[in-house]
């Protein structure tokens, strides 16, 4: 809908002279996200058939890798690399370029209702299998008794921690590169593969 706004040669250069090292170490920060993929592991308890989940986790992911690229690319044709490095969110920013022929407009309404509804969906299910986690780890008979400890320590940090802080760039970085990327999306993985491995081998033997 934003098209007659774009410049594509805002895009170039693709190939930045900053060289190689410098573009893979500034994509490990969004690179990181993909180690939520990883708690989709608790859910594929709950599922009939559960080996179908690697095949719905993997097509999950490629189409967020896919429609983010785009979106990137839209945001940056639009806005200029410049621009759009300053901005908390360039991809919600682009929602309010949208004019269709002077009749469609301000529709950042319509994408933040489905963007909260997202985030509310997501939020529930992190929370969802912290509890169920816990409980498991803990031994606890009912999980939703953890509920009761997890939900007001998830309030307090987000109260206590500033959207700005979490979204910025340089901690983002510093976050996902020492503990999300080596735990949550090798870490994790890796020792749920060990210990799938070592009790296959026992009920092998």
């Amino acid at each position: 809908m934003s098209f007659n706004n774009y410049e594509f040669e805002q895009i170039l250069p693709i190939f930045s002279e900053s060289g190689v090292r410098t573009i893979m170490r500034g994509s490990l920060a969004p690179a990181s996200v993909l180690g939520d993929t990883v708690f989709l592991l608790m859910v594929t308890k709950f599922m009939k058939n559960p080996r179908q989940g690697t095949k719905f986790a993997v097509w999950g992911v490629a189409a967020v890798s896919i429609i983010s690229s785009i979106m990137t690319l839209t945001a940056l044709s639009i806005f200029g690399s410049a621009l759009a490095a300053k901005m908390l969110i360039p991809t919600f920013e682009l929602m309010r370029f949208v004019s269709l022929m002077e009749f469609i407009q301000n529709i950042e309404i319509f994408s933040s209702v489905l963007w909260f509804f997202s985030v509310f969906i997501k939020l529930s299910l992190y929370l969802f299998i912290t509890c169920y986690g816990m409980s498991q780890w803990l031994g606890l008979k009912r999980w939703t008794n953890s509920i009761w400890l997890i939900a007001p320590a998830v309030y307090l940090i987000a109260w206590k921690s500033p959207q700005a802080v979490l979204y910025d760039s340089q901690i983002q970085l510093y976050l996902g590169v020492r503990y999300v990327m080596p735990f949550e999306l090798i870490g994790i993985p890796f020792l749920l593969w060990i210990v799938g491995t070592v009790r296959k081998r026992r009920k092998g033997g």
